[in-house]
C-alpha cells in the first residue's frame, strides 16, 4: 500500500487558494473567478499505487530494456571500431617494435653480465640465460597470437 494524497473536487472555474507562507503550494479553500469563496472543497483520496498501472509499468521496462541492449550494442561496436582502428595499429607499428627492443637490450645486458662472471659459473647461467630467454620468447610469441586473434 503507497502513500495517500487527496484530488480537491472543485466546481466550474474554481480554483484552490495560493499560499502566502510556503510559495508553490496551496491550501485547503477554494475561489471562484470572482475571487469568493464559494465554500470549503471536498477532497478525494488515492492511493499512489492507483496512479501506476501494471501495464503501463510492463511497457516502460520494456522500452528500458531495449535502451539498455542498443545502448550496449552501440559501446561494443565503437569500442571494436576503436580497437581496429587505433590500438591495435599503434600496437604494431609503435608498441610491440619497442617492447621487442626493450626485451633484447634486457638479454644483451644479461648476456653481458654473465660474461663477466667467472668460468666456474658460465654453465648455470647459460642454463637461467637460455631459460630466460625461451620464456621470453614465449611471452612475446604468446602476446603476439594474443592480438592477432583480437
Amino acid at each position: 500500500m503507497g502513500e495517500k494524497v487527496y484530488r480537491p473536487i472543485l466546481g466550474e472555474g474554481e480554483h484552490l487558494l495560493s499560499s502566502t507562507d510556503n510559495p508553490g503550494r496551496v491550501r485547503g479553500l477554494s475561489r471562484d473567478e470572482n475571487n469568493q469563496n464559494p465554500g470549503i472543497p471536498e477532497f478525494e483520496e488515492y492511493d499512489t499505487d492507483d496512479f501506476r498501472n501494471d501495464s503501463d509499468a510492463q511497457v516502460d521496462d520494456d522500452s528500458a530494456q531495449e535502451i539498455s541492449e542498443f545502448l550496449a550494442m552501440i559501446a561494443v561496436a565503437g569500442g571494436t571500431w576503436i580497437f581496429s582502428n587505433y590500438v591495435l595499429p599503434w600496437w604494431k607499428e609503435t608498441a610491440w617494435p619497442w617492447t621487442k627492443e626493450k626485451v633484447r637490450d634486457i638479454k644483451a645486458r644479461l648476456t653481458a653480465k654473465e660474461e663477466l662472471q667467472p668460468v666456474a659459473t658460465a654453465e648455470s647461467t647459460t642454463k637461467e640465460e637460455t631459460e630466460l630467454s625461451q620464456q621470453l620468447d614465449e611471452v612475446s610469441s604468446l602476446i603476439d597470437r594474443s592480438f592477432e586473434n583480437i
